[in-house]
């Protein structure tokens, strides 16, 4: 590219690549790293916790997600001791900021895991999708956010995919459904106020994750304790067994890569783009777990619906890149060095073109 010297001549200089191209747009690589550090974890966090809740028959969400952030805080604290990465050190004004965010990770985290026992994977994937909905609407509340009308109908076919795909199977349980439904509630709740703490304190990924993990756990002690879980992990059957426990730590390391992952997807690109990355991901979870668990038998409605998602899918992060670049490349032309020389030969001509006019006026 060219740039201005000391003499205000230009001068040619490399620049190093800013993204790569992917549906003809260049798309930071920045984004497109964290989205997929976002889906692969959140895949594989899901298949072990399944493992965990129904293999295993471990009915202690508040004890899992209280591992998770356990691990969470040691992992963080672990990799800034060794300098690979930095936040501030714990500091109660920060905490106090963060509480809100770490009251909705608990709930959403929580009720997330009681939902993933209770229905089997396709059907828990295919009503998680109805989060899109929620985050388009809290967006538009709390954010002021106004959504295109791109975006509202690439998530009306991800919606709809996903009512088609489980028509077929959908046993109308209430109970457990209602289970997921507040699941995507608080999981939108949890992506806004993300957002809203991009506009509070300065922390990075890291640091949002210790501070969310480190505040969490004084209340998942108390949900613990309160609902008898405490207690019952002793009499566990399973609290011995190598495979259970190679499964649980697994989780853990996870959990703490997926926390990190959702604040980098998150920051990097925005909540909704978040959300219908993991829409993405489960289509692959769904079929894994038809194989893996035995949940669902594949039949025709179920493969129609998942193309119609997939098709959603692809149209939206299409239209969510294009927009990025149009904005990234505008801004690139706003700032070009070459517009300076053509604005003062315009500025030039205009002044020329008045002294003529002020000339034949005295005239």
């Amino acid at each position: 590219m060219l740039q201005d010297n000391a003499d205000g001549k230009l001068k040619s200089v490399h620049k190093p690549p800013q993204g790569i191209p992917i549906f003809g747009v260049d798309v930071s690589i920045n984004s497109v790293s964290a989205i997929l550090a976002y889906a692969i974890t959140s895949l594989a966090i899901i298949l072990f916790n399944k493992m965990i809740l129904s293999v295993y028959r471990f009915k202690f969400e508040a004890l899992l997600t209280l591992g998770h952030m356990i691990s969470c805080v040691v992992f963080s604290e672990m990799l800034r001791a060794m300098g690979l990465i930095k936040y501030p050190s714990f500091k109660v004004e920060i905490a106090k900021k963060v509480a809100p965010l770490s009251i909705l990770f608990v709930l959403n985290v929580v009720i997330g895991l009681i939902a993933l026992r209770v229905v089997n994977v396709p059907i828990f994937t295919t009503l998680r999708r109805l989060s899109g909905l929620f985050i388009l609407i809290g967006e538009f509340v709390f954010l002021g956010m106004k959504p295109s009308s791109v975006k509202v109908a690439s998530l009306s076919v991800i919606l709809f995919g996903a009512v088609i795909a489980g028509y077929g199977d959908l046993a109308f349980d209430w109970l457990s459904y209602s289970y997921v439904i507040v699941n995507n509630v608080f999981t939108a709740a949890y992506l806004i106020m993300i957002k809203k703490l991009d506009q509070g304190p300065k922390l990075d990924a890291f640091g949002k994750v210790f501070y969310n993990s480190l505040v969490a756990i004084p209340w998942l002690f108390i949900i613990a304790y309160c609902n008898g879980e405490m207690h019952a992990i002793m009499r566990y059957e399973f609290l011995h067994d190598t495979g259970f426990q190679m499964a649980f730590m697994f989780s853990c390391v996870l959990a703490f890569m997926v926390n990190a992952a959702t604040f980098w997807c998150t920051s990097a690109t925005n909540a909704l783009t978040t959300s219908v990355t993991g829409q993405c991901k489960n289509i692959l979870t769904t079929f894994m777990g038809m194989f893996l668990f035995g949940d669902v038998r594949p039949n025709n409605t179920l493969i129609t619906g998942l193309t119609v998602g997939i098709f959603g899918s692809v149209w939206f992060s299409y239209a969510e890149t294009t927009k990025d670049a149009g904005k990234r490349n505008k801004n690139l032309e706003q700032s070009s060095p070459l517009k300076r020389p053509l604005a003062v030969a315009d500025q030039s001509i205009r002044d020329i073109e008045a002294g003529e006019k002020v000339k034949d006026s005295t005239d």
